[in-house]
């Protein structure tokens, strides 16, 4: 099943700030670039490259939340 870009929330750093602080569910910032070189000019401390969350997917918490990102 697709989802539809226009049902994916934009979120504001703030929002996402304060999601991670409170701290309800796990928030996992994800660099939206498949591109390595681009993920290391562009990667936020503690963000998953496109690679290591498809690695790590079967160890990520099901109501976790992903928060894709780009520059």
């Amino acid at each position: 099943m697709a989802i539809q870009v226009e049902q994916v929330p934009r979120l504001s750093p703030r929002e996402v700030r304060e999601r991670m602080r409170a701290g309800s569910r796990r928030v996992y910032l994800v660099c939206a670039y498949d591109d390595e070189a681009m993920y290391r000019e562009y990667a936020i401390d503690g963000a998953l490259s496109l690679g290591e969350l498809e690695r790590r997917l079967d160890s990520i918490e099901r109501d976790a939340e992903l928060v894709f990102y780009c520059a």
